[in-house]
């Protein structure tokens, strides 16, 4: 069995959604996965899973920090103070694109940040591939990287 689970920072990209105070949380499609039983039998992973979120959004939160950073230091200041935005602030075009300084070194370094490898800390769960999950889409999306079918070895 995997020693712990480990995520690239890419991850994090599909499975998070803006929250509040510029924090991240699950997106909407995931949330509901603690309240459904998604194995079969009795093992019912809330706990598990409740565990691996809460790391998940702990590290995508990190990432998120890290991803402005470099979006800010990658983007177009305003000069001065222009209405709603002060000196300083990123220039965002129309559709909401940043108005890049160097857009192939910004995604060189962002690319680069996605590679980078969290460990959660955690081990796997591992499942019957006969039986479960119960999970489809999206779900299973996020899934896959926290499971480990007996005798896979990562």
């Amino acid at each position: 069995m995997t020693d712990s689970i480990r995520l690239k920072n890419s991850y994090f990209e599909g499975i998070v959604a803006p929250g509040p105070n510029g924090q991240v949380r699950l997106a909407p499609a995931f949330q509901s996965l603690l309240d459904k039983n998604i194995f079969p039998g009795e093992f019912k992973p809330r706990y598990w899973l409740g565990r691996v979120f809460d790391k998940i959004i702990q590290e995508a939160n990190a990432y998120q920090k890290i991803k402005g950073k470099l979006i800010r230091e990658h983007t177009k200041k305003y000069d001065k103070d222009e209405g709603a935005h002060k000196k300083g602030d990123p220039i965002f075009l129309e559709n909401g694109v940043p108005d890049w300084i160097d857009a192939k070194k910004f995604a060189a370094e962002f690319t680069e940040l996605q590679e980078i490898e969290v460990d959660l800390g955690i081990r796997p769960i591992e499942f019957d591939a006969e039986k479960g999950p119960d999970a489809v889409g999206k779900e299973m999306i996020l899934l896959i990287p926290l499971l480990e079918e007996p005798g896979e070895k990562k």
